[in-house]
């Protein structure tokens, strides 16, 4: 069983919680289990509801922003193919704000949200901006 489905279904144990196991968390948890760096340690517990996470991360504003600053001191650098393994800041069907996905297949995404994780087809999912990991699974 390969390192990432091992991840994803861990992620679809886990229950979202807003600063714990968020969205956020889905790409930071990853980043750690590959490189074995935190990128979420500044944010890990540090709020428990949407509002709170904008007030402190102001990720709402700007995804995008939010996570280029998160990843540049790892070196992550931006993809616009990413593979399997890769994260990014999506659009997706039936959410209010953008939510950050792992790469999962060729043709799917993995996302948590409060309802849960779920994966969704490629098709479904409009890409904002993505980073290339590192991983070969």
């Amino acid at each position: 069983m390969s390192p990432l489905f091992v991840f994803a279904n861990r992620q679809s144990a886990a229950p979202f919680m807003w600063g714990e196991s968020d969205c956020i968390f889905l790409l930071a948890d990853w980043v750690h289990a590959v490189r074995g760096v935190d990128l979420g340690a500044k944010w890990r517990m540090t709020y428990s509801s949407a509002g709170e996470c904008q007030r402190i991360t102001g990720y709402f504003t700007d995804p995008v922003g939010f996570m280029d600053a998160q990843v540049e001191p790892l070196g992550l650098e931006r993809t616009d193919a990413p593979q399997p393994g890769d994260i990014a800041v999506c659009n997706v069907p039936f959410t209010k704000h953008p939510v950050g996905g792992v790469k999962v297949a060729d043709n799917a995404w993995l996302f948590k949200g409060e309802e849960g994780t779920t994966t969704l087809h490629s098709k479904l999912v409009g890409v904002l901006a993505a980073w290339s990991v590192g991983y070969e699974g």
